[in-house]
This record gives C-alpha cells, sequence and structure tokens, in this order.
C-alpha cells in the first residue's frame, strides 16, 4: 500500500512500520489474557487525537497515521476495533470467529487457514510485488 501511494525512503519505513506496529497492545493481551482489541490502545480515534496534531510540525506524522489507520482497516474485518475509546465494544464483521480467546500462533494459524484471508494476502502480495516491479522497471 505504501508503494501505491508512492512514499519511498523513510517516508515508507515509516507507513510500514506504523502499519505492523499498530499491535504493539499485543503484550497487553498476554500479561492479560484479554483480547488487544478491546484496549483503549487499540482504537483509531486514540491514534487520530494523539498524531493528527503532531502532524503540522512534521510530515512523517502523517505517514505514521496513515499506516496506522490501514492496519485499524483491516482489523474491520477479522475481528473488529474499537471505534469508541470510551466503550469495550468492538465493531466489525468478525469473519474469524472465536481468535479473541486464541493464542498469537493459534491466531495465525486460523487466519491463514481462512480462504478468504489467504486470498487477500496472496493478492495484497502480488501487488506489492508488481507495484516494485514497476517501480523497478
Amino acid at each position: 500500500m505504501g508503494i501505491a501511494l508512492q512514499l519511498h525512503g523513510t517516508a515508507l519505513t515509516v507507513f510500514v512500520l506504523a502499519s505492523v506496529l499498530t499491535d504493539w497492545d499485543y503484550v497487553f493481551q498476554i500479561t492479560s489474557g484479554r483480547n488487544h482489541r478491546t484496549f483503549i490502545t487499540h482504537s483509531p480515534p486514540v491514534y487520530v487525537a494523539l498524531l493528527l496534531p503532531l502532524g503540522f510540525w512534521n510530515h512523517l506524522v502523517w505517514v505514521a497515521l496513515a499506516g496506522s489507520l490501514l492496519h485499524f482497516s483491516l482489523d474491520v474485518w477479522e475481528y473488529g476495533v474499537r471505534l469508541d475509546p470510551f466503550r469495550r465494544e468492538v465493531f466489525g464483521a468478525r469473519l474469524i470467529p472465536g481468535i479473541e480467546n486464541m493464542r498469537f500462533r493459534e491466531y495465525v494459524a486460523t487466519y491463514f487457514r481462512d480462504k478468504r484471508f489467504l486470498s487477500a494476502e496472496l493478492a495484497l502480495a502480488l501487488a506489492a510485488v508488481l507495484l516494485v516491479a514497476v517501480r523497478l522497471g
């Protein structure tokens, strides 16, 4: 997605890291047993409230915000996100039932066994390879 947005260098690195590191709160899931998507730290409005003002001083913060929001947009499909940081309710399609109680390895195995998500991941990977080839070529 970062390549499709024509990001490169530091901006691309920030975008990718932000999209992956948005799951930093998984540490809370390991220690508490509660799904990390139910914590206030996994709420898109919280990221917007924290990062949006900083974006006026550093353009890379906008890139980080875009990466985080991409992460959340993908979370909506498989389980959901906490749209209201003041309530624990999670909104989403919940296309993979039961993942809120799975350990990480079990979750990853379940995710990739699901043909919808496996197909989506393969399509995204192929698109990334094609975009890199076009950019290099």
